[in-house]
């Protein structure tokens, strides 16, 4: 989870970006969502626009579970603008 954590700082640096302190704990709900899924490969993608952090993480377990109540919940208090969670056929993007 810590590399995952320091690939996308790095980014948000690079795109002249400051990764928000609470940068590891964001990617490890995200990463933790989809892992609970239960698939094999998850997926952390970064996008940025007007100065606003896109930070997705993508399962690949065909039809994963029912998601946890509280997920939600927690992306809203992490300060996020909007959140939400989309399951496909092939696995779910939070």
């Amino acid at each position: 989870m810590g590399r995952a954590s320091t690939v996308v700082a790095r980014r948000l640096k690079k795109r002249g970006l400051t990764a928000p302190n609470s940068l590891e704990d964001l990617v490890r709900q995200r990463v933790t969502t989809v892992v609970a899924d239960g698939g094999r490969h998850v997926s952390v993608h970064l996008a940025e626009q007007d100065g606003q952090v896109l930070l997705l993480a993508f399962g690949d377990h065909p039809q994963p579970p029912e998601m946890a109540d509280d997920v939600l919940p927690r992306l809203r208090a992490s300060a996020a603008v909007s959140c939400g969670t989309e399951t496909a056929a092939d696995g779910r993007q939070v």
